[in-house]
């Protein structure tokens, strides 16, 4: 049996129209060495983990691997150096780079290349010049008091508030539909894991979450989302491959349902 992946963007909005928003979780994956400022994030929807020593890894869709960065060389004063691990404003790059704050100085850096078709990652060394590009970065932050994400009109909203009499703070990360009905708090409070940190995909078709669960462990949490959809036309093409060039499969009409699990970045 054959399966379709239907992509967006071959579906113009008034020919498609989104129902219901399904939530799964795939993955629950133990992590070691966690830290106060370990980070996960999605780069080219490969999901990626920060660690407090500034090691990174990413997840293979079986467990973290790490991504063969080495670890701060001999010779580095640490107390000089600032580590930073980013993605330029495009997110066409995703970089690594070690150096000295006080010159700006580079000791050493690299380029993470993704290859989504197997979920590896790959480094490559590169030079000064490559780094050193005026307003292209972009930092990949902690976790801010608000944040918003938005797709086709359905929204995952992170929000913190502060308690300043209990010294603690209360995070939400709560998934709602296009007609704003509530479909799922993320953030589980009944684990007696502390919440770290989480990251969505850009298709918002991922999420994933990280717990601290003893001094030194944690977890990280992994879900995707699909989406229920019904056509308002008649003979949308359905195509082999996300792309106008692609063979012909069959075609959908008025009432046919259907569920979205991704759509390509392409637009044509």
């Amino acid at each position: 049996m054959k399966k379709f992946y239907v992509f967006f963007f071959l579906i113009h909005i008034s020919i498609f129209a989104q129902k219901n928003i399904h939530v799964v979780l795939t993955n629950e994956i133990p992590v070691k060495d966690i830290g106060k400022g370990t980070k996960i994030f999605f780069f080219s929807d490969i999901l990626f983990l920060i660690q407090y020593d500034y090691s990174v890894l990413y997840f293979d869709g079986n467990s973290l691997v790490s991504t063969g960065i080495p670890k701060i060389k001999e010779g580095i004063n640490w107390y000089d150096t600032v580590i930073y691990c980013g993605k330029t404003k495009k997110l066409d790059k995703l970089i690594y780079k070690v150096y000295d704050y006080q010159t700006d100085k580079i000791h050493y850096g690299y380029e993470l290349l993704v290859n989504k078709d197997n979920n590896s990652v790959d480094i490559v060394e590169r030079d000064e010049a490559f780094f050193f590009k005026e307003g292209e970065e972009q930092f990949i932050n902690g976790l801010r008091p608000y944040e918003f994400f938005d797709i086709y009109g359905n929204s995952i909203l992170y929000t913190s508030e502060y308690n300043i009499s209990a010294n603690s703070s209360m995070e939400s990360l709560t998934l709602y539909s296009s007609d704003s009905t509530f479909i799922k708090e993320f953030v589980d409070v009944t684990n007696n894991a502390k919440f770290l940190s989480y990251a969505v995909n850009d298709k918002m078709t991922k999420v994933a979450l990280l717990y601290k669960t003893s001094s030194n462990e944690g977890k990280m949490q992994i879900f995707s989302l699909t989406y229920d959809g019904v056509i308002n036309d008649a003979r949308v093409r359905l195509r082999s491959k996300p792309n106008l060039n692609s063979e012909v499969l069959g075609f959908l009409n008025t009432g046919d349902k259907l569920k979205v699990v991704d759509w390509s970045n392409e637009k044509q």
